[in-house]
């Protein structure tokens, strides 16, 4: 590892956010860098605080594959991740 942070000035990062600290951590680093976060929030399991993190937020169930698509496509977020623990429900 050389140590060099590669700069995302002008892009947009996707983050699909589960529980804990770890997706705020990810967001942070991305804005860190330049770039612009879009954050979809997986409802009950999401911290509140990634809305202010957000260049641009929104939230969803678990179940809801093709809106968390439409979502980062309307933002033109051009990397996916996802972070956070997802909690298994009966």
């Amino acid at each position: 590892m050389t140590g060099h942070q590669q700069t995302l000035a002008g892009e947009t990062i996707g983050i699909l956010a589960g529980w804990g600290r770890f997706p705020i951590a990810v967001a942070e680093a991305v804005k860190r860098r330049g770039g612009r976060v879009a954050i979809l929030s997986i409802r009950d399991h999401a911290d509140p605080q990634l809305e202010s993190i957000a260049d641009a937020h929104g939230s969803v169930g678990v179940a809801e594959l093709g809106r968390v698509i439409a979502f980062f496509k309307m933002h033109k977020a051009i990397r996916i991740t996802m972070a956070g623990k997802v909690h298994k429900t009966r």
